[in-house]
């Protein structure tokens, strides 16, 4: 029997494997009803599941906690934003300017302009991380907490009324913050819904699902990279909420199943769902630039070629990756001995 720790880390693995699929999907190319209902929800799952596993200890300071994430996060951002660059300099420039690409991602980040790529996610997932400590920091009750919370969304809320942008999408870590605080804040309820019995889990389940069409079909396209819950804020943010906790529900269900295939392959995306986010995107425009010679006549046959093959490529990048990184880890180890 498995513990009830290693229980809760396999389904949210199979969460974040569940919500890197549903952002590729959207990202290369789907229905625009599917893309919509994707969109309500997809990057804020990201923002609540980071508030699940959200840990300070007391004594940790704010620049301690601020330099931890900063040598976490950095380094990764630098290395595929190099990796990016490289492409679009060999490959997809297309007599565009170099330089005003790179000025592009050094002064305001991904996100902008024709660099709407997914990168933009880790700046701000750092920033919302270092907001929500400050919160529990100096708040000292979840009460506060919740105060300042909703005080951020409002922020968020105005920022995107005015139309008001901050470097590197900065701006959408007072949304952000909503959704990784009220995570953190519950989460020891949250992480007790696997104990529900059947009717009541079908039961809120359902509830989630017909919550969430209704707020989808009553709204307009929401986009966190653009800091838009839609036309209407109330179905945005109710839509976002119902959503993630479909997928989260559904995590749950496949954890507790023996359908150990599709597990095993959620988990396995779940645990490299930085890499995936940060390169699914370039991936496949090369895949497109190379398949328009070739089947470029057949369009459903092209999409469906391209997404195989998108995936495939990744998995065995992934594997390579994974590799060479266990065996540098166990060179350094011992290097230390």
């Amino acid at each position: 029997m498995k513990s009830e720790k290693n229980k809760r880390i396999e389904w949210i693995d199979v969460a974040r494997g569940i919500g890197i699929v549903l952002v590729v999907l959207g990202h290369t190319g789907i229905n625009a009803n599917i893309g919509k209902w994707i969109f309500s929800f997809h990057m804020p799952l990201f923002f609540f599941i980071s508030g699940l596993v959200f840990h300070a200890t007391n004594t940790t300071t704010f620049v301690e906690f601020t330099k931890k994430r900063l040598k976490s996060w950095v380094m990764p951002y630098i290395l595929y934003t190099l990796l990016i660059i490289s492409f679009w300099a060999l490959i997809a420039s297309r007599g565009q300017s170099l330089w005003g690409y790179i000025r592009s991602v050094l002064l305001m980040g991904w996100g902008y302009n024709s660099t709407t790529l997914a990168l933009w996610f880790i700046p701000v997932l750092t920033c919302t991380c270092v907001l929500w400590f400050c919160v529990i920091k100096y708040c000292g009750n979840k009460y506060k907490s919740m105060f300042f919370l909703s005080v951020f969304l409002l922020l968020g809320h105005v920022l995107n009324y005015h139309s008001l942008v901050l470097p590197y999408k900065l701006h959408v870590a007072f949304y952000a913050v909503w959704f990784l605080g009220i995570a953190n804040i519950f989460s020891k309820k949250i992480l007790s819904l696997e104990r529900l019995g059947l009717f009541e889990f079908t039961g809120l389940m359902l509830a989630c699902i017909i919550i969430n069409m209704i707020c989808v079909s009553c709204n307009a396209k929401v986009d966190m990279a653009t800091n838009r819950l839609g036309s209407d804020f109330g179905f945005g943010l109710f839509g976002a909420m119902s959503g993630l906790f479909v997928i989260i529900l559904l995590a749950m269900a496949i954890s507790s199943t023996s359908l150990n295939i599709a597990k095993k392959s959620l988990v396995f995306l779940g645990q490299n769902t930085l890499f995936i986010l940060a390169t699914h995107q370039t991936i496949c425009q090369v895949l497109r630039f190379s398949m328009t010679t070739f089947i470029s006549n057949d369009l459903l046959l092209s999409k469906l070629v391209r997404h195989s093959l998108l995936w495939f490529l990744m998995v065995i990048i992934i594997i390579f990756k994974n590799r060479l990184q266990s065996e540098w880890l166990c060179r350094v180890k011992a290097a230390n001995l």
